[in-house]
């Protein structure tokens, strides 16, 4: 099973799921305009998230939508089953220069809490909404010097979580997802990847992986 997007320019992400017997492979090739590939091989883990067959992994491709501004990424949801369960426009970068870019890589993706004045349920550490925690909370490595700390190349507490609307995405080195229609955080469109990547069948420190492209 082959599912492929195609950009304005050409530039293609291809998502080939093959099974063999027991094993089932599944690939994912980053095309640029000019030809150039990146490739990408996913990894599942039996019965994660609950309910869900498998766990879900989440595809981000930075600068993919020809003339988007502020959210230039697709990012695509697939599962081992399935293969490709739809596709999002979201953002790999920073509302501001200032903060840090997390670099190209693979990262543990899990369901978790992100605190916001705006979140939707509460507990003794404030309000939050569910949403996708990168690498545990733990440092990632950032493409440039980090404000937040000391300008070190480093980054922690990197989510996906919803942009807050079409001109900010309110990240501070997180990425972000087009949020739709709908008060913040609840845009029709978070909520449609939410519930993609395992929603609320999913418990808390389920998801998968999150396999950024730049």
């Amino acid at each position: 099973m082959t599912e492929t997007y195609t950009n304005k320019d050409g530039a293609t992400v291809t998502v080939t799921t093959t099974e063999r017997g027991n094993v089932t492979e599944q690939v994912v090739t980053v095309t640029d305009k000019d030809g150039n590939s990146q490739t990408q091989t996913l990894s599942y883990v039996k019965g994660v998230p609950v309910k869900i067959t498998d766990q879900r992994n989440v595809i981000a491709v930075d600068d993919f939508v020809t003339g988007a501004k502020k959210y230039r990424a697709i990012v695509v949801v697939v599962g081992k089953e399935e293969g490709a369960v739809g596709a999002w426009q979201g953002s790999t970068k920073p509302n501001k220069s200032s903060y840090a870019e997390i670099v190209e890589g693979v990262y543990e993706m899990t369901k978790g809490k992100h605190y916001s004045k705006y979140g939707n349920e509460s507990d003794e550490n404030g309000s939050y909404y569910w949403a996708a925690i990168l690498n545990n909370n733990e440092p990632i490595d950032t493409t440039n010097e980090n404000s937040k700390h000391n300008n070190e190349k480093w980054a922690n507490y990197i989510h996906f979580h919803s942009g807050f609307d079409d001109v900010s995405n309110g990240s501070e080195g997180c990425l972000t997802l087009r949020p739709g229609k709908g008060d913040y955080p609840s845009g029709s469109n978070w909520i449609s990847f939410y519930d993609a990547i395992g929603g609320n069948e999913a418990n808390e420190g389920n998801y998968g992986s999150v396999n950024f492209f730049v």
